[in-house]
């Protein structure tokens, strides 16, 4: 279910980080083609992603400038705290993740 229908928009919680992103990335492989992880350290997002999954889907290490094979997807990272032009659904991307996303509930990152 979506928090608002008309934007699509949905919000995972929950105490296991790995059930999280093992079903988020699951759901969106069933459904889309390309997108964009935005992540507060792009530096770990590999070790987080990699350490949900029994054979690691991702390099060790990840950047900005390359677009990854994950699973049926091409997905590309970026890191989301200092930026203010965060790519949209529908240029060029099917969707848009935000992962983890304490840090952008976070007063003042909205």
């Amino acid at each position: 279910m979506f928090l608002k229908a008309a934007e699509q928009k949905t919000l995972i919680t929950g105490l296991d980080d790995d059930a999280k992103i093992r079903a988020v990335l699951n759901i969106l492989n069933q459904h889309f083609k390309t997108g964009i992880i935005y992540c507060s350290e792009i530096g770990r997002i590999a070790e987080i992603i990699n350490g949900a999954f029994d054979t690691p889907p991702l390099p060790q290490k990840v950047n900005g400038k390359d677009v990854l094979k994950l699973d049926n997807m091409k997905v590309s990272f970026s890191k989301y705290i200092y930026s203010r032009n965060t790519t949209e659904i529908g240029n060029n991307v099917d969707f848009v993740l935000f992962f983890p996303v304490e840090t952008v509930l976070m007063k003042g990152k909205e």
